[in-house]
């Protein structure tokens, strides 16, 4: 995906994260690792389904589970899917939405150790040299990213937001595989969850580029509390980016 910005009528800048290209060696690997999830999790079901006598192989619902946990199982840009799935109702259907609501918070803890790394990577400075106390602990495990809490040498309590370890390539070599995938369940099974979600890739790669980008989401938090305070709603907060630490 090449880096693209978009401007908003107001000025305000979105950048696209620029992806780099997947080696062969990524997309091996992965792909070798796709099939083999994928064909553990449908395999069973679509052998059922072609079994039944006088029934098409093309309902939706039976396929709902096993591809929520082969999507839970690939992590990542998989489970970013899936939330895409659990959020529309309307484009997907109630049932399957629901099927996919587990996918709204979830993704492996990141040792401890490679967030430090991460973190003082970024800011060139130690994580005691920024922060007053980081809990390695986090308090949200999404598809891209972790968020930490700490707190600040002035006293103030805020959250630290960082990328997964190699999360840009892991999602160039995803996006790259989805669409041959996508095409041939939509054949296969002609579940309607393939077919929707084959359509909305091209949405979810400039969705993810926006996202690994973080700051259109300090941007974005910036925008929103400077409007907050102008309309003078004192019961709505948003947080203050801290973009001398981000």
């Amino acid at each position: 995906m090449h880096e693209q910005d978009a401007v908003a009528d107001d000025g305000w800048r979105i950048h696209s994260r620029h992806l780099p290209p997947p080696t062969r060696g990524d997309l091996a690997r992965r792909g070798a690792k796709i099939t083999g999830v994928f064909a553990r999790r449908l395999a069973p079901v679509a052998a059922r389904q072609l079994r039944r006598k006088g029934s098409s192989p093309r309902a939706d619902v039976p396929f709902a589970r096993p591809l929520r946990l082969a999507f839970e199982d690939l992590g990542g840009t998989f489970v970013k899917f899936g939330q895409l799935v659990a959020s529309s109702p309307g484009l997907f259907g109630a049932e399957l939405s629901e099927e996919f609501r587990s996918c709204l918070d979830t993704g492996p803890a990141v040792p401890a150790e490679q967030i430090r790394s991460l973190v003082e990577d970024d800011l060139g400075r130690s994580i005691e040299d920024a922060f007053a106390w980081f809990d390695p602990i986090p308090v949200g495990r999404a598809s891209i990213a972790v968020v930490h809490r700490a707190r600040l040498h002035d006293g103030r309590d805020v959250a630290v937001k960082v990328l997964r370890p190699g999360v840009d390539r892991s999602v160039a070599t995803d996006l790259s595989l989805m669409e041959p995938l996508f095409e041939l369940l939509s054949r296969a099974t002609g579940a309607q969850l393939a077919g929707a979600t084959l359509q909305q890739l091209d949405g979810l790669r400039t969705q993810i580029g926006e996202e690994l980008d973080l700051r259109n989401e300090a941007r974005a938090l910036t925008l929103f509390g400077a409007l907050i305070a102008a309309s003078g709603f004192t019961a709505l907060v948003v947080p203050e980016p801290v973009l001398s630490l981000s």
